[in-house]
């Protein structure tokens, strides 16, 4: 035993004295800890125990056979059967493997049993081909680093007696045995690795839990991998599939799980967060959950290029974030597809950042805000979802740039003072604004298209199909206006405001009239004329057509109104001579009473005044 020197030998050995100092191996308390301990403070007076540590204050007693080790039998099963019949531990100061059952009957015995004497010593625990293991491993209090569960077979399967409140390993204050097989829990369990209250686990890639029994305390759903109170598990591509939830942490615990398989949950969540959890698990396969497949309550995601889809309700989650909950930016949006209720889900103060991904054909919601959450994507792609592409509620924030929100029933719908904020973003045409009880309303809608080419939109959509709203063309540098699903005003690039069809629409109503106008020419019928005014003569000053009207503020009873009764230049007004003859029933009585050029008349067939330019 190179550098080891056991107890039961110093008494023996003819070159130590009392004065000599040795290195000691002990285990006490569940750690592992060398001493250099001098010969003399060695001996209690029965000559069994070590009663003193290197500096001098007292220590726990190490036995004799504590120092007793794998290589002093002749196979691994006697140092174990001698450990078990003496109710003590055998070291290993070699790597080492132990087969169940062969060597040991479960996987108890041997952590019960073999420790390494070394840092450097690792242990593997073989479970042999053909066995089905009927217990499982319950820790505490130490640390099981150096061992490894491996097994003959591609996946090891529990045997149909295994309890139904019983982990496969369970480990508490404890560093666990890293997990290197994948186990079939065969319906049975309650958890598959579980580390609590201050414990670290590892899964090896390619390993991982799958099949646990339905449900375990309280009526939850029982996860294959469980960790709880300030605990870590690490995962990197592990399989945990297949469990009623893959894989659940709680208060302060994280797992660290990227480009695992964390497919076919069969309870209500394939990943569950909560409590201030850290979870990150880029990369990684969490389709077909049967119920929601990523929630977070109160905790923070890394999702990056996940693939949530075909959830059987909704595909994440994410919420109570005003304690905590966010899913990180930086990364690549997960895949949110064909899921049977929503999309995303982000509610409660919660914050959600992603660039790239889609969210396509759920059957409700492609993304839905909540309560004051916040939720930011870039080159997303939001399509054919059943109700809404996005909505946001209650007082949410979402922001799209380069996205494309298209061929949803609804592409975007606001309510209660959502804010949605677009930039180079296709949102087509279905954009709904309402309050709570069905009013529509657009006070609360914020949207900033930013487009380089084409044209921008902002359409609302009421739920009977009819659209409203404006577009901007980049094009034409002018802006449209939409009512009842039909452009009907245009601004122009220079400030020309005018209707999209000539002579169809009108301003303003008999019982809808504006108060007043402001204008400096009015043009009235085909355009050829106009109504002016000012305060001198237009006559060499105003060019008109004949039958323009000029009005001078400053005028007398025979100079107050003019008409051009001559010409298409600034000459041919004529002023009206201050008297009306008539009245007359038409233009034809008008004619024989003698109504002269530029005078105006009375005609009582119609009640309007003519004014006579020819």
């Amino acid at each position: 035993m190179a550098g080891v020197t056991r107890i039961s030998q110093l008494v023996t050995l003819a070159s130590v004295t009392l004065t000599d100092v040795l290195p000691i191996v002990s285990r006490s308390s569940g750690a592992l800890a060398t001493y250099q301990v001098p010969v003399s403070t060695l001996l209690s007076p029965g000559g069994e125990s070590v009663v003193k540590t290197v500096n001098g204050l007292p220590g726990p007693a190490v036995q004799i056979g504590d120092l007793t080790t794998v290589q002093d039998y002749a196979t691994v099963a006697e140092a174990i059967a001698y450990a078990v019949s003496a109710g003590t531990m055998v070291g290993s100061t070699e790597d080492l493997t132990i087969n169940v059952p062969s060597d040991c009957a479960t996987l108890q015995i041997a952590l019960d049993r073999i420790y390494a004497l070394a840092p450097d010593v690792s242990i593997t625990l073989n479970i042999e081909a053909g066995h089905a293991p009927a217990v499982g491993v319950s820790l505490s209090g130490s640390d099981y680093g150096a061992f490894t569960i491996t097994s003959d077979a591609a996946i090891v399967t529990v045997d149909s007696s295994f309890p139904t409140s019983a982990s496969f390993v369970f480990g508490e204050n404890t560093r666990l045995p890293t997990l290197g097989t994948v186990v079939d829990m065969n319906g049975r369990g309650y958890t598959g690795y579980y580390a609590r209250l201050n414990s670290r686990g590892y899964i090896l890639p390619g390993c991982g839990i799958k099949n646990l029994g339905q449900l375990g305390a309280f009526g939850i759903s029982s996860p294959g991998v469980f960790a709880n109170i300030n605990s870590s598990i690490h995962g990197f591509e592990a399989v945990i599939t297949g469990n009623p939830r893959n894989v659940w942490i709680s208060r302060a615990s994280n797992f660290d799980g990227e480009g695992g398989t964390y497919t076919s949950a069969t309870g209500d969540h394939a990943f569950y967060a909560s409590r201030n959890c850290n979870l990150h698990i880029p990369a990684s396969d969490i389709r077909y959950a049967a119920n929601e497949a990523v929630v977070l309550r109160r905790s923070k995601a890394v999702l990056d290029a996940c693939d949530l889809s075909e959830a059987g309700t909704t595909g994440l989650t994410v919420e109570l974030a005003s304690q905590g909950s966010m899913v990180s930016r930086g990364g690549v949006l997960p895949k949110v597809n064909n899921c049977g209720v929503d999309g995303i889900v982000v509610q409660q103060g919660s914050t959600f950042n992603f660039q790239d991904g889609e969210i396509t054909g759920n059957v409700r919601d492609g993304i839905s805000l909540e309560q004051s959450t916040l939720f930011a994507a870039v080159s997303a792609v939001v399509t054919g979802n059943g109700r809404y592409g996005a909505t946001s509620r209650g007082s949410s924030g979402l922001t799209l740039n380069d996205s494309v929100v298209t061929s949803n029933v609804t592409n975007i719908f606001v309510a209660e003072g959502g804010i949605i904020t677009l930039a180079n973003t296709d949102i087509g045409s279905g954009v709904r604004t309402e309050t709570a009880n069905g009013s529509r309303y657009r006070e609360t809608l914020e949207v900033y298209p930013g487009v380089s080419t084409g044209y921008g939109r902002f359409i609302v959509e009421t739920s009977t199909g009819d659209q409203g709203g404006m577009e901007y063309s980049t094009t034409d540098a002018e802006v449209r206006f939409v009512t009842a699903n039909t452009r009907k005003l245009r601004i122009l690039d220079n400030g020309r405001v005018r209707p999209e069809v000539d002579d169809n629409y009108q301003l303003g109503a008999a019982d809808r009239r504006w108060s007043n106008t402001y204008s400096d020419r009015f043009s009235p019928g085909p355009g050829n004329v106009f109504i002016t005014a000012g305060t001198a003569t237009p006559e060499g000053v105003v060019a008109a057509r004949v039958g323009s009207v000029y009005l001078r503020e400053n005028g007398t009873a025979l100079s107050a109104l003019y008409v051009k009764v001559s010409g298409a230049t600034s000459t041919g007004w004529s002023a009206f001579q201050g008297t009306f003859p008539g009245p007359f029933a038409d233009d034809a009585a008008a004619s024989v009473g003698g109504v002269s050029t530029g005078q105006a008349y009375y005609r009582t067939a119609d009640n309007v005044v003519v004014v006579k330019v020819t």
